[in-house]
């Protein structure tokens, strides 16, 4: 994480806020300490004027409500997680319209990935029973970098940075060998790019609606 041990007991949200200030004093940062996917209507409003939305939450749940309101909205969104223990990691760029939304992703990677870690809900103060999945620094870093660096690029677009482009939709990221996971992972420090395409049952962005005489029962 890019804070440190003065950070420690403080909101996530305000210790980022201040890491930004200190590279640019004059940015603005506006900070929500909520559980989005309790407020589905600040979810709406915070992913509403947003050009870019850098999804780095921790659970399936919240991604999905995330991929949903930005569907919605026509927002794009830029995803990213670390795989158990940031052995490996990925960065998914969802663009509406364009390509398979997170649920798509999620739907045709799921046979692939074998390693995504467990989701599950902690109560980080008082639960005694929290077990911490540790990954190194380093390794997270790596991800995270991939993901600023798609959005950075996701917002240059159509002008004439020096940046440039991807045509994938989705980076995978080895850090450490685990040929046991799959061949994606039989060599560290390796990439991968994928491109996903829209999934036609797909529950958030499929064909399928809830007024469709012939969908399935939920």
């Amino acid at each position: 994480h890019v804070c440190g041990l003065s950070d420690v007991g403080r909101f996530k949200t305000q210790a980022v806020r201040d890491a930004i200030l200190q590279h640019n004093p004059r940015a603005t940062v506006t900070c929500y300490e909520t559980d989005v996917t309790q407020d589905t209507e600040l979810l709406y409003e915070a992913v509403r004027d947003c050009d870019v939305v850098v999804v780095a939450t921790d659970t399936e749940l919240s991604r999905n409500l995330i991929n949903e309101a930005c569907l919605d909205l026509g927002a794009v969104a830029v995803y990213g997680g670390a795989y158990e223990r940031a052995f490996a990691g990925e960065v998914v760029r969802v663009v509406p319209d364009s390509g398979g939304c997170y649920a798509c992703v999620r739907q045709r990677t799921a046979s692939m990935i074998r390693s995504l870690s467990s989701q599950q809900s902690f109560d980080y103060t008082d639960d005694e029973e929290f077990q911490a999945e540790p990954g190194l620094g380093l390794d997270v870093a790596f991800i995270a970098l991939l993901q600023a660096k798609v959005a950075l690029m996701t917002l240059l677009r159509g002008t004439d940075s020096s940046v440039g482009d991807i045509d994938a939709q989705m980076i995978i990221w080895t850090n450490t060998a685990r040929p046991e996971d799959g061949k994606l992972f039989a060599e560290p420090m390796a990439r991968y790019f994928v491109s996903v395409s829209k999934s036609p049952d797909c529950p958030a962005c499929g064909e399928i609606t809830e007024s469709d005489p012939d969908a399935p029962a939920p």
